[in-house]
């Protein structure tokens, strides 16, 4: 990419997808898409862009975003996308996420499961929040109180606020069980001031790949569980 020139506004994307030693042919395919259309389209409202794409191989989730984070300081980034490498996404998925102009925003990812879940959650109910729902009459944008890295846009400015050490996998004594490294993170950014957003569009456009391809119109579909339960009967 071209070295940034003049006084323009900088724009420089880190484009970090942690994975083990395998990604998905789907999402490979998506982020190809995606990177060719960031580097021929122009960002409104900057004149030169550049970008990166990072990998990190490994099995420890804390440390891979860890080192994204570390490596868009160091050289100097403007945002951080994570995308995780069982995501499918439409090639304009920076140019939508920047648009909102928002410190975090993301999108509303469907749980590999039948009936499956959203990862977003506003605060209230359970200890872990009610669950945010994309729906067709949501609302574009939406604030909320937790939300899943598979696609999330961050500002570099934020991890410097935070910390490097804001990705934790903590054990919740309320629940039994381990919270993941996006809750935490999440927490960092909330106890920061920091607002997390979901674009609810972008979100229905967005699949999670595993034997079966998760979106939104499995999320609390009970009867194809008890149809699965039938047939296997």
């Amino acid at each position: 990419m071209r070295p940034f020139i003049g006084f323009e506004r900088k724009l420089a994307v880190m484009i970090g997808y942690p994975s083990g030693s395998e990604v998905k042919a789907r999402f490979t395919n998506c982020l190809t898409n995606m990177l060719t259309f960031y580097i021929s389209s122009p960002v409104p409202g900057y004149r030169n862009q550049m970008m990166k794409p990072m990998n990190v191989r490994g099995s420890i989730i804390s440390r891979q975003r860890m080192q994204i984070v570390k490596e868009a300081i160091a050289g100097d980034y403007t945002h951080i996308l994570f995308v995780d490498s069982d995501q499918t996404f439409p090639r304009d998925t920076i140019h939508r996420l920047l648009a909102h102009d928002k410190d975090v925003v993301g999108c509303n990812i469907a749980t590999k499961q039948i009936p499956a879940s959203p990862t977003a959650r506003k605060k209230g109910g359970s200890i872990g929040g009610e669950p945010v729902y994309t729906d067709p009459d949501s609302d574009r944008l939406e604030a909320v109180w937790r939300l899943g890295c598979g696609i999330m846009l961050i500002r570099v400015p934020v991890f410097k606020k935070v910390g490097l050490g804001c990705f934790e996998i903590r054990w919740e004594p309320e629940i039994q069980d381990y919270r993941g490294e996006d809750w935490s993170m999440c927490q960092a950014f909330e106890a920061a001031g920091y607002k997390i957003w979901v674009d609810h569009k972008l979100s229905d456009e967005v699949k999670h790949v595993g034997d079966y391809e998760y979106d939104h119109n499995v999320v609390g579909q009970k009867d194809l569980v008890e149809a699965k339960a039938i047939l296997e009967a």
